[in-house]
């Protein structure tokens, strides 16, 4: 089987570590596996919030309420420090990286920005890439910079047309892996973010399955949804500094394997080997 991961914002969600736990358990079954990683390949990014001295955790002022440039300025170092948690987490999984920069080329990148930018205002809604529409793709994080499901002039419409720009290319980016990796099966977090959302969409659209992990936090649980039925799978282990925990599933605590293995049974991933045994002393 054919496996591929991808956690757009690398550690800082409370789905990587339930992600990363399972992609290393499969890694024992299975060698051809690689992990999706964003690369600085696009002009905006919804971690780009963490950046600025005056941000809320939703991106807005905390004088007006309303989002601002500077509080999603992203800093040289903001792309390199994601890029470091998910090269720490493909060491620990032992699970190779592929990275989006190198599935698209200049070329690729300037028709996506010529097509986009050169759009009029009143056809944006209307735009498409390889036959998916893209602002569905981009709405949540429209939104949830702006508060706003319109696009409006100015700012918005710039931040719109950035983000636009940035879907292309990750829709892109994985119909080129999916055709060279021949995917059987993908583990996404998210879903909501563009980068996330944009994946799925590819994949959806090559009729790769793909098991979506996001977090609830109503429930405080990373919930795994099926990948082909309307069913999901609560998990409530939250594990932070994962790449300082043992990476062989052999001395994990019975509990954590356990809860890996109903994950990897959920979504119908059958192992023709004997399931793993934790030690005695894990």
């Amino acid at each position: 089987m054919r496996i591929v991961l991808h956690a757009p914002f690398a550690a800082v969600s409370e789905e990587s570590g339930t992600l990363f736990l399972v992609g290393r358990y499969l890694r024992r079954f299975f060698k051809e596996m690689q992990i999706l990683r964003c690369s600085g390949s696009f002009p905006s990014c919804d971690r780009d919030v963490e950046c600025g001295a005056a941000r809320s955790l939703l991106g807005s002022s905390p004088q007006t309420g309303e989002a601002s440039s500077s509080d999603w300025k992203r800093y040289i170092t903001t792309c390199f420090e994601c890029m470091t948690e998910i090269r720490e987490l493909s060491d620990w999984s032992e699970i190779p990286l592929t990275d989006i920069s190198s599935l698209i080329n200049k070329d690729t990148i300037q028709r996506a920005r010529n097509y986009v930018l050169h759009a009029k205002t009143d056809h944006l809604l209307e735009l498409k890439w390889r036959e998916q529409e893209l602002f569905p793709l981009i709405a949540w994080s429209y939104k949830n910079r702006f508060s706003a499901n319109t696009v409006e002039s100015g700012e918005h419409e710039a931040v719109a047309r950035r983000y636009m720009v940035s879907s292309a290319c990750a829709l892109e980016a994985a119909t080129q892996l999916v055709s060279k990796s021949q995917a059987d099966l993908a583990f996404v977090v998210g879903g909501r973010d563009f980068i996330s959302a944009s994946i799925i969409a590819a994949f959806n659209q090559a009729k790769v399955p793909v098991a979506i992990l996001r977090w609830d936090i109503k429930e405080r649980l990373v919930k795994v949804r099926h990948p082909s039925k309307a069913e999901e799978y609560g998990c409530g282990l939250l594990l932070g500094g994962l790449a300082n925990m043992r990476p062989d599933p052999k001395t994990w605590p019975l509990e954590i394997l356990t809860i890996v293995e109903e994950i990897v049974s959920f979504v119908g991933i059958e192992l023709h080997q004997m399931v793993l045994q934790p030690s005695v002393n894990g």
